[in-house]
């Protein structure tokens, strides 16, 4: 009587990626692991009910952090692959969501972020991202001033030509480090040609690290 033939280390190995792809598949259809960045995009648009976006332009850093849009609207976010329970790969660390839905001539988005798991304390370092739509087309400039204690402390401009065009609309983008926190507001300001101002967007900083993140970025709320 012949013994029973023992599997190949080709066949157990086979056998275990066979496994591992329809577990793999079954997280996936169950929304449990996103094994691609399309995936935590999605899961982003779909948090912040601004539908399907596409890419306007990528920041610099080490993440994947991008700004998006569509008709309606635009969303700035950090993708990394995280790990949260059984729920994990691709997702949003910090994500902000601006609706342009109306007909305003210029919509203009803030939000700040750091690179950090956690908030221990107020002194780290962090990012201000400043973002938004053009519709007027006497427009020639976007500028981003920064008042601290009522004095103006930076000043950063965003000229035509750096403009980004997709789908037949115009967007701005600028990241800049957040070195000192404390009360103040930050004025995205749309200019013509000569400098005159044509519209204003404000936002008013809390002076506090943490809380201006819990208050600027949709997600945490």
């Amino acid at each position: 009587m012949r013994g029973r033939k023992q599997p190949t280390r080709r066949r157990r190995a086979l056998r275990w990626l066979a496994l591992l792809v329809l577990l793999g598949a079954f997280l996936t259809l169950h929304g449990q692991y996103h094994f691609l960045l399309i995936q935590g995009i999605r899961e982003a648009e779909r948090l912040g009910g601004i539908g399907p976006t596409r890419l306007v332009t990528e920041l610099p850093g080490d993440e994947h952090r991008q700004v998006r849009a569509n008709k309606k609207g635009m969303m700035v976010a950090s993708f990394r692959i995280m790990s949260d329970g059984l729920k994990a790969g691709w997702g949003a660390w910090h994500s902000s969501y601006l609706d342009c839905s109306g007909s305003e001539p210029f919509y203009a988005g803030f939000c700040i972020y750091d690179n950090h798991l956690s908030a221990i304390d107020e002194d780290y370092m962090m990012w201000a991202d400043c973002y938004g739509r053009i519709n007027d087309p006497a427009a020639a400039a976007v500028r981003i001033d920064v008042y601290k204690d009522g004095a103006l402390r930076e000043s950063h401009t965003v000229l035509k030509k750096d403009w980004i065009q997709v789908n037949g609309y115009t967007y701005f983008a600028l990241e800049f480090e957040w070195e000192e926190l404390c009360p103040g507001v930050l004025r995205s300001q749309l200019l013509d040609e000569k400098g005159n101002l044509l519209y204003c967007r404000e936002f008013t900083l809390t002076g506090s690290a943490f809380r201006d993140l819990l208050r600027l970025s949709p997600l945490y709320q």
